[in-house]
């Protein structure tokens, strides 16, 4: 079969089985069965009252709070933890269209419990006793209390039906919503019922069984179920009633609740007796001997995966719920718990031997056992097996048994058997047996034993294992190896040929005529001549193999000392032929119906496919049966759920978004998948959207750490499956968003930015201004040089023009006083240059390395006068000193340059310099009499113009108050006033 036309079958297959509920054809003590306690976290042992929310949770109801159930763990509620429930003790619950959860307390009245929140009624129903709570088609709630008859909510307004009204009694039990619109009440002195306007009461005189009703169903038929206190239940249809006592085989007459599952059980649940299945007329008990936690049952639930929960009082819950094996042990009528050996014998019945319990005949609902007291050999079986004339042949530690029509006959080693402990019974093409022992083999043949051991050729004596493949040859499966008998050799295989290993616990040939060999090491199959041998390392479940069975379906079954699981033989063949790497194998435990993991072998046969397909194991706690065409899958996916939300160690509340404070360092996220069958094998993924890149294949694990999440948006996405493999469609979604230190916000960074930019902006005007100082020196250089040849080169050339117009004027009248006029001149050109040089290295003027500034200036005003008709009178005032060297340069250039403008353009005849000593001041005054502020002299400035802006430049440079005052006729004064 193809890979596309397997996968086809099984969905047809899948499309066509109910989900898991409990088979009305098995036996009550044939279910799984489990439960709760208040080991387990429930707040206390009497649970009365069960409800499962359309969000998956179960809800249990007990005397000391309310609890919560994911599969996992118990959310405990109580005045303890949640002060807004009215009460602990919990007597009803009930869920509406809406989804609200309403809780009836003893004592506490009337609550909700909505989106996480628990809310108290109000008013009258704030307090007192609520027994039952129930919704009719339109919506209007109904509660019944001990002692206000039934109240009715209507959005904001209460009323109350009491005995007034035309009820039997003012305590209520009871209420039933039916589908045709009328409401039920049952109550303390009678049951009611309600349609529009009309009120009908029923008492026993109408056929109650008894007047107090404690509990109300409605079943698929219409009919309404109604449980009394001390007269058992009764069916109400056509309006008349129809008793259920102990006549009808109920046990106790006090009934508190009734259910009716999917596959038509009804389960009444009896006040001392245990719970009562009802099924096609046929009743059966369940109680505290068959694993029923207590025999007053209070609640009775069938969740959305088919369980039946069961409420006791004193005893936690319990559950039944359907497996996919059938285990028969002593509860159900074997002899003995410990399984060796099973078959099918013509007539379809099943055997199974006993380890100390005989073998036992197990036709449909009948188990009859055969011990040592109905002749049997020996009670410790091995090996049971059938033959085609309809006897049944058990090999025991002392003796061969067969059993025919009752009779048993035993053979033994005297009577040819090599020894009279047989371990193996195989029955070949031509009719003949075979008997494997731990001293050899034998074939019963026309009645005469054959015996073949070692000295014949067997590799060991010990015998665990017979088969006959298609070509007719015999294995044999022996503690020393695998050898084929052709009748005349034997030929042997041992782990240096491949085998997992010499001990061989089982053989079985498929319909392929593969042979598989079970081994202690490991399975081993042999095809075209060719061992391929699998080990855990390939994706076993375990190594020690002890049988193998074909389904038929192209699966091999395995049992192991941990359990069974299911192989695909194409998936066997690819690893063989190196294909593919790694087995997927399917396991089945406890979870699935056995009652131990812990299968038994090294027997034959240690496994048997009946005719109807049915697949049976023996194991320590009983026989264990599957039927591989009708697996009930359980094709609910699990409802996901975020419970909580664990931030640095401190829960935190779930909204649509869970914020996280900056700084957080550990975030965990606890969630759930509501699954029940098998809680412990749901299987989760999930993903950090914003985090993850894939998703996080959880297992079984149920929760997700995260550790030093960056600022941002993150979205987690749950998905689970159940132990079938049907996964979620939808994932369960909550956003994350961990707020960031200011550091690490678009804020912090604009400012960086803005930072940057302005660090960049500082940087480049720094580099601007750099450049701008240095082409200011420049240019402050360029002016300084400007100025030092102006008050240089332009005052000593005055000077020297001076000299030369004297020496013109006296060449003829003089030539003495011509002569020395020319040498002057000479003379103060080389000063002249000598000066420009100094200038040029920026250096004090010659004049004033040794002297200071008046004497300076007076050897000036005589220099650049000498011959001249105009000499200048230099008056120093106050006490001496020397300046700072550029002060006196710049003064003493000031009064150069004003002396050479009173000599070049004011025309004066008298030229007073004074310079005036003050603390911490200096004065440079210099005064001419010259023309003034005429056209003429406005000419000569505007020509003299940088030499009186090199004046105010010095001034500048020195921080020193410069002025000028010039009028015409009155000469011009200029003065410098500085701090030195």
């Amino acid at each position: 079969m193809s890979d596309g036309a397997r996968l086809l079958a099984v969905l047809l297959l899948f499309a066509a089985l109910p989900s898991s509920a409990l088979e009305p054809s098995r036996r009550v003590t044939q279910y799984m069965r489990d439960g709760l306690r208040r080991e387990d976290g429930l707040p206390q042992s009497s649970v009365q009252a069960i409800v499962q929310t359309r969000d998956g949770y179960l809800w249990f109801a007990t005397e000391q709070g309310l609890a919560r159930y994911d599969g996992a763990r118990l959310t405990a509620f109580g005045r303890w933890n949640t002060p807004e429930l009215g009460g602990n003790d919990i007597q009803s619950l009930f869920e509406d269209r809406a989804g609200t959860l309403w809780i009836g307390s003893h004592g506490g009245g009337l609550m909700r419990y909505r989106d996480g929140r628990f809310t108290r009624m109000p008013g009258k129903l704030a307090s007192g006793i609520i027994w039952s709570i129930a919704e009719d088609s339109a919506g209007t709630m109904w509660v019944a209390t001990e002692e206000s008859g039934v109240a009715r909510l209507r959005g904001r307004t209460t009323d109350f039906l009491t005995s007034k009204n035309g009820l039997p009694d003012d305590t209520a039990y009871a209420l039933l919503a039916a589908r045709d619109g009328s409401m039920w009440v049952g109550t303390r002195g009678g049951l009611t019922r309600i349609r529009a306007a009309s009120i009908a009461s029923y008492t026993t005189r109408e056929g109650l069984p008894a007047n107090s009703v404690k509990t109300l169903y409605e079943d698929r038929s219409g009919a309404i179920w109604l449980g009394t206190r001390g007269g058992g239940a009764a069916r109400f249809k056509d309006g008349a009633f129809t008793p259920l006592g102990t006549r009808e085989g109920l046990p106790n007459l006090d009934v508190f609740a009734i259910l009716e599952d999917r596959d038509r059980n009804l389960w009444i649940a009896t006040g001392g007796a245990g719970l009562v299945r009802l099924t096609a007329g046929r009743t059966a008990v369940f109680g505290s001997g068959d694993g029923l936690a207590n025999d007053t049952v209070l609640a009775l639930l069938e969740d959305a995966e088919g369980s039946l929960w069961i409420g006791t009082d004193g005893g936690g819950v319990t559950r039944l719920r359907d497996a996919k094996f059938v285990t028969y042990g002593q509860a159900d009528g074997l002899s003995h718990d410990v399984a060796m050996s099973v078959c099918e014998d013509v007539h379809g019945a099943v055997w199974v031997g006993t380890l100390g319990g005989g073998v036992n005949r197990i036709a449909g609902a009948d188990v009859r056992a055969y011990t040592t007291r109905d002749g049997l050999s020996n009670d410790m079986v091995f090996a049971v097996s059938g033959d085609r004339s309809g006897a049944v042949w058990v090999g025991t530690r002392d003796g061969l048994n067969r059993i025919q029509d009752g009779r048993i006959t035993i053979y033994r080693k005297k009577d040819g058997l090599p020894s009279s402990a047989v371990s193996a019974i195989y029955q070949d093409r031509r009719g003949d047996l075979w008997f494997g022992t731990p001293d050899g083999v034998s074939r019963l043949h026309g009645g005469t034993f054959t015996t073949w051991t070692t000295r014949d050729g067997l590799p060991a004596n010990f015998t665990l294992a017979i088969t006959e493949d298609h070509g007719g040859n015999i294995w044999l499966g022996t503690a020393g190896g695998l050898c084929r008998f052709d009748g005349r050799t034997f030929t042997t295989m041992t782990s240096r040929d491949g085998l997992a290993d010499d001990l061989i616990m089982g053989l079985n040939e498929d319909d392929d005529g593969v042979l598989w060999i079970a081994t202690r090491k490991g399975l081993s199959r042999l095809a075209d001549g060719k061992v391929t041998s699998y080990t855990r390392e390939d994706g076993m479940t375990d190594d020690l193999i002890l049988a193998t069975l074909d389904d038929h379906h192209g699966d091999l079954w395995v049992s192991s000392n941990n359990g069974v699981f299911r192989l695909h033989k194409d998936e066997l063949a690819k690893l063989a032929a190196k294909r593919t790497k790694l087995l997927h194998p399917i396991a089945y435990g406890i979870e699935d119906g056995l009652r131990s993991n812990e299968c038994n072998g090294g027997v034959q046969p240690a496994a048997w496919r009946s005719a109807d397909g049915r697949l049976w194991f023996p194991t320590v706690k009983g026989v264990a049966s599957i039927d591989p065409s009708h697996i009930r899958v359980n094709r609910r996916p699990p409802p996901t759920r975020i419970q909580q939300v664990i931030v640095d160690e401190h829960a935190v509340p779930i909204g649509d978004v869970v914020r996280l404070p900056a700084g957080t360092h550990r975030l965990e996220l606890q969630y759930a998948g509501l699954s029940f069958l098998a809680p412990e094998r749901v299987h989760f993924l999930y993903r950090l959207e914003g985090f993850d890149r894939d998703w996080i294949d959880a297992g079984p694990r149920r929760s997700a750490v995260y550790t030093n999440l960056g600022p941002g948006q993150y979205r987690f996405l749950l998905r689970a499956a159940n132990s079938d493999g049907v996964w979620t469609e939808s994932p369960a979604t909550l956003r994350v968003e961990q707020l960031p230190f200011f550091h690490q916000t678009y804020a912090f960074f604009a400012l960086c930015a803005i930072g940057a930019a302005l660090l960049l902006w500082a940087f480049f005007r720094w580099r601007v201004m750099r450049m701008e100082l240095a082409f200011s020196a420049v240019l402050a250089e360029r002016a300084r040089i400007a100025r030092e040849f102006h008050d240089t080169i332009a005052q000593g050339l005055t000077g020297v023009r001076l000299q030369l117009g004297l020496a013109a004027d006296a060449m003829e009248s003089d030539p003495a006083f011509s002569q020395r006029a020319l040498q002057k001149a000479e003379s103060m050109t080389r000063d002249n240059l000598r000066e420009v040089r100094r200038a040029l290295a920026d250096l004090r003027a010659e004049v004033l390395e040794g002297d200071d500034l008046g004497v300076a200036l007076q050897k000036f005003a005589v220099q650049a006068t000498n011959g001249g008709s105009v000499v200048p009178r230099v008056l120093v005032r106050g006490e001496p000193r020397r300046l700072h060297a550029p002060i006196e340069n710049d003064l003493l250039r000031i009064g150069q340059e004003a002396i050479t403008n009173a000599l070049l353009h004011a025309n004066a005849t008298h030229i007073d310099v004074e310079l005036t000593f003050r603390r911490r001041r200096v004065t440079l005054r210099v005064r001419d009499d010259g023309v003034g502020s005429d056209p003429h002299l406005a000419e000569n400035l505007a020509r003299a113009r940088y030499g009186v802006a090199g004046m105010r430049e010095r001034a500048g440079l020195m921080g020193a108050q410069f002025a000028i005052r010039s009028r015409p006729a009155e000469g011009t004064e200029v003065t410098v006033d500085v701090r030195a």
